[in-house]
């Protein structure tokens, strides 16, 4: 399972899964007081990144587009190491929602803000298999498994 675009040889097939969405996760006594993006961007972006995957995220795009004076000050894939940051700070992190069920009390999930979600900040998601079990019985079953978590 993995984000699109993905380069694949022409033995690996991908089979679409429901959007990954995002939010923003911050401590607890966060003194932010609203989703707007001007009070968002008074406050240091952490990143959650993927390995191995080259584009720009969907944030550095939207800051390049919409010419921001803004920087990302953390990025990693370390999802532990990022929480760890935002909870002995102000900065604010973007997720995948899928993330919810593992955050501790710590930290909580603010939706955000509507120029981002209305610029459609989602990933699309798929999930790879070698061609030769493309109709496999525990493949079709995983596909149908994974959808139904993810939708």
């Amino acid at each position: 399972m993995g984000y699109l675009p993905l380069e694949t040889n022409k033995n690996v097939m991908q089979k679409a899964l429901p959007d990954d969405k995002f939010v923003l996760v911050k401590r607890k006594d966060h003194p932010i007081q609203s989703e707007a993006l001007e009070e968002v961007l008074q406050y240091p972006l952490c990143l959650s990144i993927i390995p191995g995957y080259i584009e720009a995220s969907k944030v550095e795009m939207l800051i390049k587009k919409y010419k921001l004076d803004k920087s990302i000050s953390v990025r990693s894939a370390d999802l532990a190491l990022l929480f760890e940051f935002i909870k002995s700070s102000d900065a604010l992190g973007v997720v995948s929602k899928r993330i919810e069920g593992m955050l501790d009390s710590e930290i909580v999930i603010q939706a955000l803000p509507p120029e981002l979600k209305s610029d459609t900040f989602r990933r699309e998601t798929a999930l790879f298999f070698h061609a030769s079990n493309r109709h496999a019985d525990f493949t079709l079953w995983l596909h149908k498994e994974l959808a139904k978590l993810m939708s």
